[in-house]
């Protein structure tokens, strides 16, 4: 995938191998949530850090599997999500979609995340 604004659904769990941390590290997964300009999608961060007030998802926000049956690589692990929405570069390309999530899980990231202005991850610019 090239472009999430154009070819990724709500709730997509995006993996891009171009997402890196100051360290030069691939970074974390992104939720793809709305698109924002030619430069850049609205998304979620999951982690596993407890720390910075980040939110547990429930296990039943995260589907196992595609419309295929074929499980997804990202599932439900103890993951928590960043509680800001966040900017995510669309030049990341080339995107993988590795996961989704359900209708309740969406409902859960444009509750308590949605809702504030979208900014960018200290570690990724």
């Amino acid at each position: 995938m090239n472009n999430p604004n154009i070819e990724a659904n709500k709730g997509d769990i995006l993996w891009s191998n171009n997402n890196l941390n100051k360290s030069g590290r691939t970074a974390h997964y992104m939720v793809f949530m709305k698109p924002y300009d030619k430069h850049y999608f609205v998304g979620a961060m999951i982690t596993h850090s407890k720390k910075f007030d980040n939110l547990p998802l429930e296990e039943s926000y995260l589907k196992k599997t595609d419309s295929f049956g074929k499980g997804h690589k990202v599932v439900y692990d103890n993951s928590l999500v960043v509680s800001q929405p966040l900017f995510k570069k669309l030049d990341w390309q080339p995107f993988e979609k590795v996961g989704e999530l359900t209708a309740e899980g969406i409902a859960f990231i444009e509750k308590h995340i949605l809702g504030s202005a979208p900014g960018f991850y200290y570690d990724n610019v």
